[in-house]
């Protein structure tokens, strides 16, 4: 009896893990970029042609044209990661050698290495505006609109 009880915790313990490791949800653009937001309580809205989706204190905003896909994962992040960046009125994610910044309306956007260089700095006018071109692989810094965050090259 004791091995039985044994074996059936172990079992259900060993399901709990395996559902546990699918706690995000990932979202793809066709621009490659990819948002994950804490799947637990997250609540998704269509309104004139976007995704809205809330966890938390966390929102992510995509035009319905523009998903590609979306899933359960066990990857982990949030809008805020460093290799991806979604907010209400921007999102930034890195393509190749570039930094590439999206949204509605104009953009402030600089950009500096871990050292603190400029390597690209412009605004946008809306829609999606490429920055770079041929960064090196590392670390950049990238402030758009006065709000900064750290976004990775590869």
């Amino acid at each position: 009896m004791k091995y039985f009880l044994f074996l059936a915790a172990f079992l259900l313990t060993g399901v709990a893990a395996e559902a546990d490791n699918y706690n995000y949800l990932m979202f793809q653009t066709t621009g490659g970029a990819t948002t994950y937001l804490n799947a637990t309580g997250t609540k998704i809205v269509f309104s004139n042609g976007q995704l809205v989706a809330t966890s938390g204190t966390e929102s992510a905003t995509f035009n319905l044209s523009e998903l590609s896909y979306m899933a359960f994962s066990a990857k982990g992040g949030s809008t805020n990661s460093i290799s991806n960046i979604a907010t209400g009125s921007y999102g930034i994610y890195a393509a190749g050698g570039s930094i590439v910044v999206s949204g509605n309306g104009p953009q402030n956007v600089s950009i500096c290495n871990v050292s603190g260089a400029l390597v690209a700095k412009g605004t946008t006018s809306g829609g999606t505006t490429t920055f770079g071109g041929n960064l090196a692989a590392g670390v950049y810094i990238v402030k758009v609109n006065g709000e900064t965050s750290k976004i990775v090259v590869k």
